[in-house]
């Protein structure tokens, strides 16, 4: 695997829209991506500035219809940076919204494989509750406030036009009903070998991320699954579905990405199988289901003050997927107040005792059992670090 350092300067960079309308996608739920590709063909160096992105012509697969060349409504641009504080009204480019469409990103490298990477807009993202035909806005790069540079992601803004001045009144493309934005993280961005242009763009024309920052992305890339996201800070919303017994985690820290599983985060035990004390067993319930969004928040002990604990907060149900008792639930009864609250803390059951569900960071465990609450510990770390209003 290459690393940064050995990211070859791409002698051009195009970006192709093309409509594919796939044989076995029928009855599928539509999806609309960004992607690019490796090219080995020797174009003449003048056609584009080197790590810049340019949009072109219309393609369709072979055997099909050619479609018509872009109107001055969807003209043609070249992206040359993803600074947000750069672009131009050539960095402009739109999304056409055609069912089962593809947009892909050729990079035209010489000397590299050819290769193809999706850079998808989810199903379930904004673009689809919109009923323009096409959205026009701008790709770039954001790091959060009060974060390690790995916290860093590539983002799609719309504005209302190609003028730079409407990107700071312009609305990201979120993936769903939560309002989260759609991105690429850093590390994942920085794992895929074919994204080298992208890389290229942040190292070497804008300098925004530092060759030694995308080697550690790199290096770290592994950890995430297809679709994560990283949490990095208190506050930080996520997507809480209450209805599964367990949920990934994936934490950027100041050196280093790390992945965890909490469980039962929304489940309670009681200690049997049934209503019946005669149906003895271990077994953990889940009576609510919908889609919260929640955040991590450091709980304030009373006794030690150095102790790293922290809770979830509910912020907000989803409108299009609202909290609710589960109607197919069995189980035994619980407390009204176990029901997760907007604004409140999200509480649990502790051998039947009503208490905020908590991860204990440094918690004493049995031997050879492995803290999984141990990666919130980099929430801790980078509030140090960097500044928090949570903590210390």
């Amino acid at each position: 695997m290459r690393l940064a350092g050995d990211i070859m300067r791409p002698r051009v960079v195009s970006w192709h829209r093309r409509v594919q309308l796939w044989p076995g996608l029928c009855g599928r739920q539509p999806a609309y991506s960004l992607a690019y590709r490796s090219l080995h063909t020797g174009v003449s160096p003048g056609l584009a500035t080197p790590g810049t992105l340019r949009t072109d012509d219309v393609r369709t697969p072979a055997g099909t219809a050619s479609q018509p060349k872009p109107t001055a409504k969807h003209r043609p641009a070249t992206i040359r940076t993803l600074d947000p504080t750069r672009l131009t009204r050539s960095d402009y480019f739109t999304i056409k919204l055609v069912p089962n469409s593809t947009m892909w990103v050729y990079i035209r490298n010489p000397g590299g494989t050819t290769s193809r990477s999706q850079l998808a807009l989810p199903s379930s993202s904004s673009v689809h509750d919109r009923s323009h035909p096409a959205l026009g806005g701008f790709l770039y790069y954001y790091q959060p406030p009060r974060a390690p540079p790995l916290a860093g992601e590539i983002r799609f803004r719309i504005t209302a036009s190609d003028d730079p001045a409407t990107f700071p009144s312009g609305t990201d493309v979120t993936t769903g009903a939560g309002g989260l934005p759609w991105c690429i993280s850093l590390p994942a961005l920085a794992r895929n070998d074919s994204q080298a242009v992208l890389q290229y763009i942040l190292i070497s024309v804008d300098k925004t991320v530092p060759r030694h920052v995308m080697d550690l992305a790199r290096q770290n890339g592994h950890v995430l699954r297809r679709g994560d996201g990283c949490l990095h800070s208190f506050g930080q919303p996520f997507e809480m579905p209450l209805g599964y017994k367990k949920r990934h985690f994936a934490f950027a820290g100041k050196d280093r990405v790390v992945r965890t599983i909490l469980q039962n985060i929304t489940a309670f035990n009681t200690g049997c199988k049934g209503r019946s004390a005669q149906e003895v067993g271990f077994y953990n319930w889940v009576p609510f289901t919908g889609t919260a969004l929640c955040c991590f928040e450091p709980l304030a002990h009373p006794e030690h003050e150095t102790a790293r604990v922290a809770v979830i907060r509910v912020l907000r149900s989803l409108d299009s997927d609202p909290i609710r008792p589960d109607p197919e639930y069995a189980g035994p009864e619980y407390p009204p107040a176990l029901l997760p609250r907007e604004g409140e803390l999200l509480m649990n059951l502790h051998h039947g005792s009503l208490r905020p569900w908590f991860g204990d960071v440094d918690g004493k465990l049995r031997k050879r059992t492995k803290n999984l609450f141990a990666p919130l510990g980099i929430l801790f770390e980078n509030a140090v670090e960097y500044g928090s209003p949570y903590y210390p």
